[in-house]
């Protein structure tokens, strides 16, 4: 069922998915069965013997089991790790955008943001940066293969709301998981 939710906004055959889930065809048509009951995805006929099937993107069970889904990858994957040694444990790591809402595709990218004192302003990297070792690189290269999506990461030393030209990309990042740390959030337009 990884396909479904690493590829949302593409079709699959019944065949594709039993042979990658390693189950008798039979058997895989009464789980999709069950998930097409559930709404989780559609499933169309295309001849007496072929099946198309879909995720169901805008529904909200689908999208619940696909943040699940991106969830579970990014802790299993070892980029915490990567970030954590990276950036000397940094405050916060955020997943924010597309990613974090369930709604990417396979052409969308992850949005990390991550605080840190590495940085003086906000900044967007990615995983070729030369802020990362050889081995980092790899290792972030071997995540985004498996998932088949680009990181993009967001560094900020801390949340301005004031900074009025980052002010919307930090209001999404507010809106964020975080994966890692805290975040500590001070208005500094309030008079005490």
């Amino acid at each position: 069922m990884d396909k479904i939710f690493q590829y949302p906004d593409k079709e699959f055959t019944l065949s594709e998915l039993a042979k990658e889930a390693k189950v008798a065809k039979q058997n895989m048509k009464k789980i999709l069965s069950e998930l097409n009951n559930a709404k989780i995805i559609e499933t169309s006929r295309l001849g007496k013997k072929i099946w198309q099937i879909k995720g169901r993107q805008e529904e909200w069970k689908f999208i619940r089991h696909k943040i699940a889904y991106n969830l579970n990858f990014i802790y299993k994957s070892n980029l915490i790790n990567v970030l954590d040694e990276v950036f000397d444990r940094p405050k916060s790591i955020i997943l924010f955008g597309s990613f974090r809402y369930g709604k990417d595709i396979s052409i969308s990218d992850i949005d990390i943001a991550i605080e840190t004192s590495h940085v003086n302003k906000y900044s967007i990297i990615k995983s070729e940066d030369k802020i990362f070792n050889n081995r980092q690189k790899e290792l972030l290269k071997k995540i985004e293969y498996e998932i088949e999506r680009k990181f993009e990461f967001h560094l900020f030393p801390k949340v301005r709301l004031s900074d009025k030209e980052f002010r919307e990309t930090f209001i999404s990042i507010l809106n964020g998981l975080i994966i890692s740390g805290f975040l500590d959030i001070r208005d500094e337009t309030r008079k005490n």
